[in-house]
């Protein structure tokens, strides 16, 4: 029998708190850290780089990342700068990894990473099918898209999306209600909910 993540939409997985939480308790500290952040700040494996060097960017008291122009190296989006909105376990998550002092010759290579994840993948007993780093953002999104359907306009100005990528890639997915009360849980103080 092949193991697979429980929910995947355009061939990448979304993972559920469940899922992500045996994933991190298996990794060690460094790419805990990474993933961990990977997850909380739904930022782009590009810009995740561009903030290991400027980590100033983090503004606590406002609870978010600013990310200027030249952080957001994605062409086709509208947004040529944003707020990454955090939660308060965002913001815990951004610290801990801001506390690390990570150079950007400290960070892996997206192949490195990849058969990082496809590894703890399989161990924490999810399998390696579906599983890249992009997975972070995406579940993300979609815990928030889950919890918060009435922040949409804020979620997509945090993401970098428009509403058309919201509808066609991040609405409707059916979480189990367990999974509802964790995603709760990591997200408080989002938005300032």
């Amino acid at each position: 029998m092949s193991m697979t993540c429980e929910i995947i939409k355009q061939d990448t997985c979304v993972l559920t708190p469940r899922e992500a939480a045996r994933m991190f308790d298996l990794m060690n500290p460094k790419y805990r850290a990474i993933c961990d952040f990977l997850l909380h700040s739904h930022m782009r494996v590009e810009e995740f780089k561009w903030f290991i060097s400027h980590p100033e960017s983090y503004k606590p008291s406002r609870r978010c990342i600013s990310l200027p122009k030249d952080a957001i190296r994605k062409t086709e989006t509208l947004f040529k700068e944003r707020d990454v909105v955090l939660s308060i376990k965002g913001c815990e998550v951004v610290e801990h990894l801001i506390a690390l002092k990570l150079k950007p010759k400290d960070i892996m290579t997206r192949q490195a990473m990849n058969k990082y994840v496809d590894k703890i993948a399989v161990e924490a007993g999810i399998g390696k099918e579906h599983m890249c780093p992009k997975m972070y953002r995406k579940s993300m999104i979609s815990w928030l898209v889950a919890v918060y359907p009435e922040k949409h306009v804020w979620i997509n100005s945090s993401a970098g999306h428009t509403a058309d990528i919201q509808l066609r890639h991040y609405l409707g997915i059916a979480f189990e209600s367990k999974d509802r009360e964790d995603m709760m849980n990591l997200l408080k103080g989002w938005g300032n909910a």
